[in-house]
This record gives C-alpha cells, structure tokens and sequence, in this order.
C-alpha cells in the first residue's frame, strides 16, 4: 500500500515520469523496426564488457584444456600461457572495437550520428539546430 501510494504521489509531482516511460516504449518500438545487423551492433554496443569478459574467460578455459596433454609443463606455466593468449585475444578484439568506433565517428552514424532538433528559443519553430545524439554506450 504505501509503495502504491508513494509511486502514485511521485507521478503526480513529476508528470515527466510519464513521458519518459513514454520515450522508451516508442524507442523500443522503433528499436524493434529496425535490421538485424542494427539491432545486433546495437545489443554488443550495450554489452561489450560482458562479451570481453566471457571471451577472456573461454579463451583461458580453452588454452587450459588444450595444455592439459602437455605434460612437461608445470600448471603455474600452463596458466601463465593460457591468460598470455587470452589477452592477446582481448587485445585483438579491443582492437577490432577501435577500427569500428573510428568508423563510426567518421561516418557520424551509431553514437556519433547528428540529429536535427527544433530550436525553443524561436516561437516560430523554424530553426533548427544540430546536435550530437546523447549517447549511453
């Protein structure tokens, strides 16, 4: 009961909670219209950390299981292998991640795309103005 009324009294002081939840299901919407490949950069954009993660930690299981037959190594040197490929392989994909990032900034699309807005300064709404896209990558 009082969580109720407490989210009931905070959407009457702020009637912009409304809209915000507005803004997001009409950008879900949008979202869903899009092509696979927009929505599949635009899931590892939001994802990347996790990605890297699991990549590092595959990349050592892998390395750690393919060294298990290696007998002659001792296991600190068969960890100190597999974390040395696994960070070359993160080091690869960092890498790949900085040729996409610089390509998009250099065709203003994804976080760096331009977006025209309405200037609210002039009651004609005539102008408009240039702006980069608020970004939460």
């Amino acid at each position: 009961g009082a969580e109720y009324i407490s989210y009931y009294y905070d959407r009457l002081e702020n009637l912009e909670i409304d809209n915000a939840d507005e803004v997001v299901r009409v950008a879900e919407e949008l979202r869903k219209e899009e092509h696979i490949s927009e929505r599949t950069q635009y899931w590892i954009l939001e994802h990347r950390y996790l990605i890297l993660g699991t990549t590092w930690l595959s990349t050592v299981a892998i390395s750690l299981s393919r060294m298990r037959r290696e007998h002659y190594l001792f296991p600190a040197q068969k960890l100190i292998r597999a974390r040395v490929i696994a960070q070359a392989m993160i080091m690869a994909m960092l890498l790949a991640a900085a040729v996409l990032e610089a390509r998009q900034a250099h065709t203003a699309s994804g976080k760096y795309e331009i977006v025209k807005v309405y200037d609210m300064n002039d009651p004609a709404h005539m102008d408009m103005l240039q702006n980069i896209t608020p970004s939460s990558y």
